[in-house]
């Protein structure tokens, strides 16, 4: 069914993305990426673990897996920040398929219940529930991973993607 793991593990999300096969598709919220102080400064991207995971999916890329990520902007202001098109733009050079994702454009059925997901391979979703960030300055702490093997919550996982991909846009410049 699924399994649960208190706090962030980073194995999970590195090894699932050394294996996938043939897709990627991921969520990320900024207030999550970017945590407190930015995506550059303080954000996922820049530490350790999103160094690791933008190598292997680097490596995927070259095996042939098709990565997409609807960056969520639940904090619009940060949509011009340097630090984040810097993030786009290194991403999508890449060859990760990058949409941006205005908070006042999601749809209304998926408002209500964000949470950052990645689905491997249309089989496994990888989701992470982040702590509330008390004053804002550092990026939240994850309260807990959780691997989802159901088929049917699975399928979902892939729906309420493919939605907030169809409602997002390319980084207009």
């Amino acid at each position: 069914g699924n399994v649960t793991y208190e706090g962030e593990d980073r194995d999970w999300m590195l090894s699932l993305t050394r294996n996938s096969q043939s897709t990627i598709d991921a969520t990320s919220l900024a207030t999550v990426d970017a945590g407190g102080r930015g995506f550059v400064d303080g954000g996922l991207w820049a530490s350790d673990l999103g160094q690791r995971y933008l190598e292997v999916q680097r490596s995927a890329i070259t095996r042939g897996v098709r990565i997409r990520r609807v960056f969520i902007m639940d904090r619009p202001d940060l949509i011009d920040d340097n630090g984040f098109v810097g993030v786009c733009d290194m991403q999508r050079d890449m060859g990760i398929n990058v949409r941006i994702l205005d908070s006042s454009a999601i749809p209304e059925v998926r408002r209500s219940s964000l949470f950052d997901f990645i689905v491997f391979d249309d089989a496994i979703s990888y989701e992470s529930t982040p702590a509330s960030s008390i004053d804002g300055s550092v990026r939240p702490s994850i309260v807990n991973t959780r691997l989802e093997l159901r088929s049917a919550r699975v399928k979902n996982r892939m729906e309420r993607f493919k939605d907030l991909w169809e409602a997002a846009h390319e980084l207009s410049r």
